[in-house]
């Protein structure tokens, strides 16, 4: 997926990291959404090796969000 590798550089090239409270923040707002505990999904997410995912999926939500924050509109 060529939109995953272009935001895995602009994170890098930007240092962009995704921290603990990052992840808390996700992992609880999931545990709002389903009535789970953050700890139960956590637990979930390190079994299944899918918390580096997750984080991964952040850290690319960061690049959008830097990219558009220096995109200029201009209309012609």
């Amino acid at each position: 997926m060529a939109s995953a590798i272009v935001l895995d550089e602009v994170a890098k090239r930007e240092t962009l990291v995704v921290t603990d409270e990052d992840l808390n923040a996700e992992l609880q707002r999931y545990a709002d959404q389903t009535g789970h505990s953050v700890a139960s999904i956590r637990a979930r997410l390190q079994k299944d090796g899918e918390l580096g995912r997750l984080a991964a999926g952040l850290r690319r939500e960061k690049a959008v969000t830097h990219v558009l924050s220096k995109a200029q509109i201009k209309k012609s």
